[in-house]
């Protein structure tokens, strides 16, 4: 939920200061996405510690690969949006810091090449990545009082 109200309150932001670009809706599409595959992960999650669940072997992986799928890549997916979509418009309308542009275009890029992880397996290292600096990069443009 806390990333859904961040990416909302972006857009609010960017609205406020009058901007008028295409970023802000892909912002406000990729942290919903985000925030609600999430929570779809975490109720897949859920179902899983169900004792009738669990009782089937076939029924417990796909639901751990459902729980991973959403949780992992489209989580990555939706993330690299938000973060394309704010660092690329606060780069036009310089409202961050460069490098903290920089910082959020180099999630938004680990973020939709994470979705090369459903067909290569060793892309699965950027999900990560994507998870732990956007974590990072979205802390730090809360903290650098930007806009």
């Amino acid at each position: 939920m806390p990333l859904g109200i961040f990416a909302v309150t972006m857009v609010s932001r960017f609205s406020f200061l009058g901007v008028r670009a295409a970023g802000t809706n892909i912002a406000l599409f990729g942290g919903l996405t985000a925030s609600n595959v999430l929570i779809l992960s975490g109720l897949f999650g859920w179902v899983l510690s169900l004792p009738d669940v669990a009782a089937s072997v076939s029924m417990v992986r796909a639901i751990f690969f459902l729980s991973f799928l959403f949780g992992g890549a489209a989580y990555a997916v939706g993330f690299g949006l938000l973060a394309a979509g704010v660092s690329v418009t606060s780069y036009f309308y310089h409202l961050l810091p460069r490098w903290l542009i920089a910082l959020g275009m180099l999630v938004a890029v680990a973020g939709e090449f994470s979705s090369l992880s459903l067909v290569a397996y060793p892309a699965n290292f950027l999900i990560p990545i994507t998870r732990y600096l956007g974590f990072v990069w979205k802390r730090i443009r809360r903290i650098s009082g930007e806009f």
